[in-house]
């Protein structure tokens, strides 16, 4: 029988789980990122039209030149998180975000352009209403009320829910908009 001394063996074994290891971590790499995705490091990554964060609306309304539609009276349980604005090719996008103890995004959009406010191709079906005298189009899936959009020249705004509310609740939101 051959005698291995048992530091050699060790070593042998280490060395044939090291190569294993760094076999596996290039293949599974490979696997995730595929080398004609890949981003050279040396390449500048340019991140496209950044949000610029703001305090207050005031301060919004100074920025960007022109009135800014907000939610005098937000929901109970949501606290408005960011205030922010956004120069695209396209325009300008000007959002507002709030946020409840469940995390739940509650969002109001404004644009110059209406293509960049999300149109809501996602649900089942969509009902014109009127509130104090204005046109909303509200998107929903079943009863269930997500998003609203409308114009009030020259801007379109949005204003989008994780949680649903109910008409009565969404006309009360769109009636203390300031």
């Amino acid at each position: 029988m051959i005698r291995i001394p048992q530091r050699l063996f060790l070593g042998v074994a280490l060395v044939v789980f090291t190569v294993i290891c760094i076999g596996l971590l290039i293949r599974s790499q490979e696997a995730v990122m595929p080398k004609e995705l890949a981003i050279s490091v040396s390449e500048p990554l340019q991140l496209p039209n950044k949000i610029t964060m703001v305090e207050s609306v005031d301060e919004l309304e100074q920025e960007v030149g022109f009135d800014v539609k907000t939610l005098k009276e937000p929901p109970m349980t949501y606290t408005r998180t960011y205030i922010g604005y956004q120069q695209l090719d396209e325009g300008l996008l000007v959002r507002q975000t709030y946020l409840n103890k469940n995390e739940e995004l509650l969002t109001l959009k404004q644009s110059n352009d209406k293509e960049l406010l999300d149109h809501a191709n996602t649900f089942d079906n969509k009902e014109d209403v009127v509130v104090n005298g204005r046109s909303y189009t509200m998107f929903m899936n079943g009863s269930d009320i997500f998003q609203v959009i409308w114009e009030e020249h020259p801007f379109s705004y949005s204003l989008t829910s994780q949680q649903t509310f109910s008409l009565k609740e969404w006309k009360y939101l769109l009636s203390v908009l300031k």
